[in-house]
């Protein structure tokens, strides 16, 4: 059975308006709601984030990134999802600010369903309207909803 994108993302995962002001800190502050579960320190998940980042920025474009990592520790793919409240510089592939950042966090072993996973919330945020959805979104749930195909 294909898993929904609502399963990956809960709403105490996403954040509506995160105040920051670089890249590092919206990654900090995404590995912190992350790690409220007790699963991954939010340090080893800042790491693991930010190695994957020296390997390429993973801003896609139109203010949108998806930092993504497999990680030990990490049962089920999980997702993390914030609107900042201002952009921030995230060396996206066509240069502009990033407001847009879901992070996507899977088990190391899985390959090929952080591969799978990663393309669903890929596909979702390049379908028409969900991206001025979720900037014009009043609240978290709405929010999430855009991304999640529940608006």
């Amino acid at each position: 059975m294909r898993m929904k994108l609502a399963d990956y993302l809960k709403l105490d995962d996403v954040m509506c308006d995160l105040e920051v002001s670089s890249k590092t800190q919206a990654l900090h502050a995404m590995a912190d709601v992350v790690s409220r579960d007790g699963g991954v320190p939010a340090a080893a998940l800042l790491a693991a984030l930010q190695k994957r980042e020296r390997l390429g920025s993973t801003g896609i474009g139109q203010g949108v990134a998806i930092p993504h990592t497999r990680i030990e520790g990490v049962e089920t793919p999980r997702a993390c999802l914030a609107r900042l409240k201002k952009p921030v510089e995230f060396a996206a592939i066509d240069d502009l600010p990033v407001d847009i950042i879901l992070m996507l966090i899977t088990p190391d072993a899985e390959v090929n369903r952080h591969l799978n996973v990663l393309a669903q919330f890929t596909r979702r945020l390049r379908f028409p309207g969900v991206l001025e959805g979720m900037r014009t979104a009043a609240d978290a749930r709405t929010l999430c909803a855009h991304l999640t195909d529940k608006a």
